[in-house]
């Protein structure tokens, strides 16, 4: 079985920045082990063509041709998920919007993380609706794409905060930016996941969350995590604490 994690990035006319993926594959017996942690896009695709075209662009024209970008970006990511045949999707990035309530309100969801003692260290890692909203309805775009394919919301799609999960862990939460060195992934979360060193472990930020995502969504599959939130509002999915506050 695979458990894919993904770090949603936004997509703007300021620019986009490459969307961290990771995939783990367990077998019948131990933990899941990491297969490939990368970046997307990758290589010569029609999206990585398509952001030349959008820098080349005026007015309008530029407006068209990001639209054509977002699309393909998305799509060029779904199609690479479904090809994994994935158990279980961890995305960080919000999957729902507050409910019933308009402008920049929070989900409870993201009160209770917020108000929790644990996950303060942890606010670079969430993701909320308010906080980055083109992340946000990134989120909402590609989580309709799933469910198209066939993945659910809640069952096989969950919403997860890398930081969040890290603090859940007793890890440090911080996820930092730009270029890793291997001595910033802690080498308890590689034995976790069976990782050697001399494995290609991630590389950017944006990958380091997505591993963090992935090993998530196996923690769900194992029944190790909670969701904290509302139901009928979207939850996020974090793995399980004793005597954590707040949660639902």
């Amino acid at each position: 079985m695979n458990f894919i994690g993904v770090d949603l990035t936004p997509i703007t006319l300021a620019g986009y920045e490459p969307t961290g993926f990771c995939v783990l594959k367990k077998d019948d017996k131990g933990p899941p082990v990491l297969a490939e942690c990368f970046s997307l896009p990758e290589g010569d695709t029609k999206a990585t063509r398509l952001v030349a075209e959008v820098y080349e662009a005026r007015g309008e024209a530029r407006v068209a041709a990001m639209s054509r970008l977002v699309a393909q970006v998305n799509q060029e990511l779904v199609d690479l998920i479904i090809e994994f045949m994935p158990g279980i999707v961890g995305l960080s990035a919000a999957l729902s919007l507050p409910d019933g309530r308009a402008g920049y309100d929070l989900r409870l969801a993201d009160h209770i993380l917020e108000q929790d003692p644990l996950l303060k260290a942890a606010k670079a890692g969430l993701r909320s609706a308010v906080k980055a909203p083109a992340r946000a309805f990134r989120g909402l775009v590609v989580r309709e794409l799933l469910d198209a394919e066939g993945l659910v919301y809640g069952e096989d799609v969950i919403e997860v905060s890398p930081g969040g999960s890290l603090a859940c862990l007793g890890l440090p939460a911080e996820i930092g930016s730009g270029r890793l060195n291997r001595e910033d992934v802690p080498d308890r979360l590689l034995k976790l996941l069976r990782i050697p060193r001399s494995s290609h472990l991630p590389q950017t930020d944006s990958e380091y969350s997505a591993l963090v995502a992935a090993f998530t969504g196996y923690l769900r599959f194992s029944g190790a995590t909670e969701e904290v939130g509302d139901p009928l509002e979207g939850t996020i999915t974090l793995p399980r604490r004793t005597g954590h506050a707040g949660s639902h």
